[in-house]
């Protein structure tokens, strides 16, 4: 997806996170839903119940974490978290213009089998992670906008 493309998107920025995304603008935006500092939610597809969508979460640290740190961390919180997790890909990366990682999971989550990508970053105040999850049968036809959005955040904090 090229930078013209994601420059017409709708611009969402975190109240008091010095945090930013772009997201289609036919996409909703939903702030504090299940714990999240915010969600993005696609459009309702075809007669399923459940939505592509990201989190946005801060979650508290006492001290910066390095690149290495953040890669650990978040294999250990995607295990612990979903039963049933298969990780396909971990890797140090770039995100939000900081080191960070980047993590691809597979899991059920009652009647559906869901892919879910993450991101995190160390931020100030702990690390932020985005995480989006589509149905295993959308995540291709999903993958280049959600990786869209992940590359359009912005973190000052």
């Amino acid at each position: 997806m090229d930078d013209d493309t994601t420059d017409s998107w709708s611009l969402y920025v975190l109240p008091a996170r010095e945090c930013e995304l772009r997201h289609p603008p036919d996409w909703t935006v939903v702030s504090g839903m299940f714990g999240s500092l915010v969600a993005v939610i696609a459009p309702p597809r075809g007669s399923d119940a459940f939505r592509t969508n990201l989190n946005i979460v801060l979650q508290p640290a006492d001290e910066a974490m390095s690149q290495e740190e953040c890669v650990a961390t978040q294999l250990i919180a995607l295990e612990t978290a979903l039963a049933d997790v298969i990780v396909l890909e971990s890797e140090a990366t770039v995100f939000g213009e900081r080191a960070g990682a980047r993590a691809v999971a597979a899991h059920r989550d009652g009647d559906h089998e869901l892919t879910l990508e993450q991101w995190m970053a160390p931020v100030e105040a702990g690390t932020l992670v985005l995480s989006a999850t589509a149905l295993t049968s959308d995540f291709p036809h999903d993958a280049e906008t959600l990786r869209a959005i992940a590359d359009s955040v912005r973190l000052d904090g």
